[in-house]
């Protein structure tokens, strides 16, 4: 009995790896590398970039927002009381940048309110987020926006997850994400009537 205990403890997690591993090679040979579907509509997208003490971090998130493939976006920068010279940075970013509107909070109030702020200021008609200390590939709107504005499809998605790469590594909760690859925002298209029900998410009224 005590030695197919042992057989069970040695190989159990040995098999269990290697299923994960193949696993997870399957999806991403079957799943991660479709290409987008079909850009019929390119509808306005405000992506949303709450700011805290973010001034090691902020310029080049902007700089690869700027650079995204899709044609039609805003980009809107909330400072959410920052003490260091994040503000500065973003006002001189202004003067580079054409999509960027930025919103200077005096006071820190935390992410939800700024996030909240920034849909009331939002021009387009499908909302992202975006941490100030993430980026996301150039074509990642190409693959978000059809999943709203396609034919068959739009009407039942409500949102949609991507995945960025956290560079902001010197927290450990920073370290973790990077390590487990969990980091996301969720991309949104509210009604439009809608109330805040969470801080990522829009529930109709």
């Amino acid at each position: 009995m005590l030695r197919l205990i042992e057989l069970f403890v040695f190989w159990y997690p040995a098999i269990m790896s290697v299923a994960w591993v193949a696993g997870g090679i399957l999806f991403y040979i079957s799943n991660e590398k479709r290409d987008p579907l079909p850009l019929y509509e390119t509808p306005m997208v405000s992506i949303l970039v709450p700011c805290f003490n973010e001034a090691d971090t902020i310029e080049n998130t902007v700089k690869r927002l700027s650079e995204l493939e899709y044609p039609n976006y805003e980009i809107i920068a909330i400072n959410d009381g920052s003490s260091d010279n994040t503000s500065e940075i973003i006002k001189e970013l202004l003067n580079r940048y054409d999509k960027l509107r930025f919103i200077d909070l005096k006071e820190n109030n935390g992410k939800a309110n700024a996030l909240y702020l920034g849909l009331i200021a939002a021009k387009g008609e499908i909302l992202m987020g975006v941490d100030s200390d993430a980026y996301i590939l150039p074509d990642a709107l190409n693959y978000m926006v059809p999943h709203f504005t396609n034919p068959y499809n739009g009407e039942r998605v409500g949102a949609v997850t991507g995945n960025p790469r956290v560079r902001n590594r010197s927290s450990l909760l920073a370290k973790l994400q990077k390590s487990l690859q969990k980091p996301f925002e969720l991309t949104w298209k509210p009604s439009k009537k809608c109330k805040m029900n969470a801080w990522w998410f829009f529930q109709p009224t």
